[in-house]
């Protein structure tokens, strides 16, 4: 045999070696992504630590899924836009409102000071009025909270998830409150 036929088995095994080598030796050598492109992490749960602020998260991005929470969350109390309280007897807790307006009942007290039982409630008028007192033909209602009040007696009703009155088809909204006692209505429009 040459000295050729001895060398030939040996320089193929080294270059069979390189290149089974080669791919996994760049996969090592790879930084990763150049920054500021994009990268998606699917189905792994990552610790968070620090702040998040989902109020500075672009538009087109949406959140799905869900989120667990350890600790504290702080809060701040604030009063809905379109808050009402109104303490009437049998008259206008609000409106005219603009055609459509939904009513968020959070609670309702009525008091009699009679001496025969009485029943309160608060109604949803939609249709056209100038004063939420008289309505022209057509008009449309929506039941809102009610009850029976005994002689010399308050009740109180609470919602915690509100009690919506929603709207009707009409010119303007009001919301009434009738009963020969006094009613105390509180919440929201929207």
């Amino acid at each position: 045999m040459t000295r050729f036929d001895n060398i030939f088995p040996l320089v193929l095994c080294v270059i069979s070696l390189v290149v089974l080598c080669a791919p996994t030796m760049a996969r090592a050598a790879d930084p990763g992504p150049a920054a500021g492109i994009n990268v998606n992490v699917v189905n792994t749960p990552l610790p968070v630590k620090g702040t998040v602020n989902v109020g500075n998260f672009p538009a087109s991005n949406t959140v799905t899924g869900s989120v667990s929470i350890t600790g504290t969350v702080q809060t701040e109390a604030a009063i809905p836009a379109g808050a009402f309280s109104k303490i009437t007897s049998g008259n206008v807790g609000s409106g005219p409102d603009p055609a459509g307006t939904s009513y968020a009942i959070t609670s309702f007290t009525a008091t009699n000071t009679g001496s025969s039982p009485i029943v309160a409630s608060v109604l949803g008028l939609y249709g056209t009025t100038s004063d939420c007192l008289g309505f022209f033909p057509g008009s449309l209602a929506s039941r809102g909270p009610s009850a029976v009040v005994p002689p010399e007696t308050t009740v109180h009703l609470s919602f915690p998830q509100p009690f919506v009155v929603a709207p009707q088809p009409g010119d303007v909204s009001c919301l009434r409150l009738s009963g020969n006692g006094e009613i105390t209505v509180v919440g929201f429009k929207f």
